[in-house]
């Protein structure tokens, strides 16, 4: 019984979960100008060079073959493609070779011609097993299947499938490969009548289906995150700016009202001595004034000298009567002009402190307001930031006996740690997979914003290398980070010189070794009361060294017995603090670490939070972001 239903669904699913490739033309179609003179141009420079340099001229007849495949000449496309075959044939290189006969089998298989392109095929398969190229074997063998099945040889098909790809593609990992091998073993099998075998493959491969679809979703949704992060970084970073601006304007502002004060100043003391000049060129009148008098004073006198007693005393009095009204009147003109001058004064000042305060009033609003901004928007970073670092149930879920000791210097944090569990071989264990724990502990250049956008990118790196890319050796881990570094900085070009310092162990659970590498931090473990301090190699993740690659140090150290193990970035020991003021020091954490070692591990952190803030104390703010992983094995 056939079940069309069946290999409709499983054909469309494997369409839909296949990489779009673009088809080659199969209609002959009219060569626009500009190519034909491309394909005349390229026939020179192949002739020109198939003597002097046989690989530049290989390169011009498969930009010809390309030009005709194209636009359907198939046949003048084969012919090309032979043509720089046998060239490249002759100088041995087989990368060019391989991939000719690849091309040559799809052109054969487009015209129908199975049987021509099977033997391309075969030929390419051969080579990428002499070259051990164990994706390209995955692929020939895929190829070779899907060949059968257009010659109806359906039994052929499953034969090589079953026997050859799956198990290729099985060595490569590769869930999206085995499950387009699972698709196309249920639609030959449906195709042979065999409805329990192709109902079978269909399960696996909708099984793994499911569960590609479910890891989509997920990075996916990882990623919106991270877009969300950098924009609400960016957002901070650029209100950070404008905050920088509104301190500088209020800065100009003070300087500006400091000059006023001064001008006032210099205004006062002029006013002061013009008051000073009057009243000298005052008392200079006055004196002349009383000179006249005192002169006709004398006449009077020698005038009535010899007269009557009292025609003399009545004389003296009016003049005494006299002068007295003159002084009053002189001492209250004096007390008007100087009540004038202070009310003057007073109501200059009065205006000039009425503007200064709105002025300082409208700064202080606008300041506030942008620090308002400012800390939203990293609050909001802080808590994408939280939400991609795994929390601390996860990492016990791996080892019960841990903890995380996590103190963010700002909001948002440079330190960063990272962990999860895998199964894949590696080097050393190349047949069988092995469970193993990677652990890291990292301390990204600068802290804060600039720092958490730099500890987003290891995250991201350490995801590609162990989860996509099964690298799980701590040496070759920190390897390629350095090169993924560098590669998104654009170290080579410009003058970026960011990077981490970064601890990474990896717990190999069955031959219960740990190994460790470190770019810059240590490493610290205690087993039977004695404390092992492992240094990390001189040299960052990135940073100021200028080599594109770099070499780190791996160490593997034995658990047979329990091994209390410690990760940590510099913040802890670089705080300053005491009675002296003076940093705590790696020699004080390490006998800190000796004397709590054999205590519970979330007590362990409990003490470690404690002892950090006292030793801080009221006086020293926080100088770094503080990070400590701790656990124990064996």
């Amino acid at each position: 019984m056939r079940y069309p239903l069946l290999k409709i669904t499983c054909v469309v699913l494997l369409l839909a979960c296949t990489p779009f490739k673009p088809l080659k033309a199969q209609q002959r179609g009219t060569i626009p100008e500009n190519q034909l003179m491309a394909i005349a141009e390229s026939k020179n420079m192949a002739e020109k060079y198939q003597a002097s340099d046989p690989n530049q001229a290989t390169q011009f007849l498969n930009k010809i073959a390309f030009i005709y495949w194209e636009h359907g000449y198939n046949k003048e496309a084969i012919d090309y493609f032979k043509r720089s075959l046998s060239i490249n044939e002759s100088i041995g290189n087989n990368n060019a070779i391989t991939m000719i006969n690849h091309n040559i089998g799809s052109l054969y298989s487009d015209m129908g011609y199975f049987d021509e392109a099977l033997n391309y095929y075969y030929k390419t398969l051969e080579i990428r097993k002499f070259k051990k190229d164990k994706e390209g074997i995955a692929s020939a063998w895929l190829t070779i299947a899907d060949t059968y099945s257009k010659l109806k040889q359906y039994d052929k098909a499953v034969q090589i499938l079953e026997n050859d790809a799956l198990k290729a593609v099985k060595e490569l990992d590769n869930e999206e490969l085995i499950r387009n091998c699972y698709g196309r073993l249920a639609e030959n099998y449906e195709k042979m009548g065999n409805a329990e075998k192709s109902i079978q493959y269909f399960r696996f491969f909708t099984m793994l289906d499911d569960n590609l679809r479910r890891k989509t979703e997920e990075e996916n949704k990882r990623k919106v995150l991270e877009a969300q992060l950098k924009a609400k970084l960016a957002e901070a970073e650029k209100i950070a700016q404008e905050g920088k601006i509104l301190n500088q304007e209020r800065k100009l502002l003070a300087a500006e009202s400091e000059k006023e004060k001064m001008n006032r100043q210099t205004k006062e003391q002029q006013k002061q001595l013009l008051i000073l000049q009057q009243r000298q060129e005052n008392a200079k009148l006055l004196e002349e004034k009383l000179k006249k008098e005192l002169e006709f004073d004398k006449l009077v006198q020698r005038s009535l000298i010899g007269g009557l007693g009292l025609v003399f005393i009545l004389g003296f009095v009016v003049f005494y009567a006299y002068q007295q009204k003159k002084k009053a009147g002189v001492k209250l003109a004096l007390q008007n002009m100087e009540i004038l001058k202070q009310k003057e004064e007073i109501l200059s000042q009065r205006d000039n402190i009425e503007k200064q305060s709105q002025e300082l009033q409208k700064t202080y609003h606008e300041v506030k307001e942008a620090n308002a901004k400012i800390t939203g928007s990293i609050n909001y970073a802080r808590r994408i930031q939280d939400s991609m670092l795994p929390d601390e149930a996860t990492l016990q879920t791996l080892l019960p006996e841990s903890f995380i000791l996590f103190k963010p210097r700002d909001i948002v944090s440079g330190d960063y740690y990272w962990f999860t569990h895998t199964e894949y071989p590696d080097n050393q264990h190349k047949d069988t997979p092995i469970h193993k724990i990677l652990i890291t502990a990292a301390d990204c250049t600068g802290h804060g914003v600039p720092g958490a956008l730099l500890t987003m990118m290891g995250f991201n790196l350490l995801n590609e290398i162990v989860q996509n890319r099964h690298i799980t050796e701590a040496d070759l881990i920190l390897n390629e980070l350095h090169k993924g570094v560098r590669k998104a900085l654009k170290q080579e070009e410009t003058e970026n010189r960011d990077g981490m310092d970064l601890a990474m162990c990896v717990w190999r659970q069955e031959d219960k070794i740990l190994e460790y590498a470190g770019a810059n931090n240590p490493l610290i473990i205690i087993q039977n009361n004695e404390l092992q301090y492992f240094k990390a190699d001189k040299h960052a993740i990135g940073g100021l060294q200028k080599e594109a690659n770099r070499t780190f140090t791996k160490h593997e150290i034995s658990i047979q017995q329990p091994t209390a193990v410690y990760m940590f970035s510099d913040g802890y020991a670089d705080q300053f603090g005491g009675e002296h003021g003076r940093k705590f020091t790696i020699k004080a954490l390490k006998e800190l670490l000796l004397a709590i070692h054999h205590k519970p591990m979330q007590e362990q952190k409990e003490i470690l939070d404690v002892e950090i803030t006292k030793w801080k104390g009221l006086h020293h703010k926080q100088i770094d972001d503080i990070l400590m992983l701790g656990f124990r094995l064996g």
